[in-house]
């Protein structure tokens, strides 16, 4: 019986640690979303510098040309047809403008929580030792013959051979 029982515990460790590596909250599929979401993390990276290039270029260009200004006022409507565009100077500490890239938005990784893990584990040995009571209450009957007397008694005793 104990040897039923630890194998019976055995096959819940084995099970849960298989499903923890393959499943769970740290296995290769949330790893695989994880490295998805890098990824598209790396490419939105990306696209923020290249917009964050071309808008200092525009603010380079705005601060140093009195024409590049006059016409970045025009594109922002806050000059109109005919008005004179007039540059006071600019604030050396001015605040960088807010955020231009997307958003990117946070998804739990696939995968089981460890609470599952753990049912899933103890359901898989459970399931085993109610087989290894099967199993062996079978090796059982066939392992004890039945004497003349109709008496069951172990095999190798005087009865069982017959004499």
């Amino acid at each position: 019986m104990g040897i039923r029982l630890a194998v019976s515990a055995y096959i819940g460790l084995a099970v849960y640690c298989l499903l923890s590596l393959l499943l769970g909250p740290m296995g290769m599929a949330a790893y695989d979303d994880l490295e998805t979401r890098v990824r598209g993390m790396r490419e939105n990276l990306a696209r923020l510098e290249s917009l964050n290039s071309e808008a200092r270029a525009r603010k380079d260009s705005a601060l140093s040309d009195p024409e590049a200004l006059a016409l970045e006022a025009r594109t922002l409507g806050y000059v109109g047809p005919g008005q004179v565009v007039v540059r006071l100077g600019f604030p050396e500490a001015s605040p960088d403008p807010g955020d231009l890239g997307t958003l990117v938005p946070f998804d739990p990784p696939r995968g089981m929580e460890d609470a599952e893990l753990k049912a899933a584990s103890l359901a898989a040995a459970l399931v085993a030792a109610f087989a290894g009571f099967l199993i062996r209450s079978d090796r059982r009957g066939s392992r004890q013959r039945r004497g003349p007397e109709g008496r069951v008694s172990p095999a190798g005793t005087a009865s069982a051979r017959g004499l």
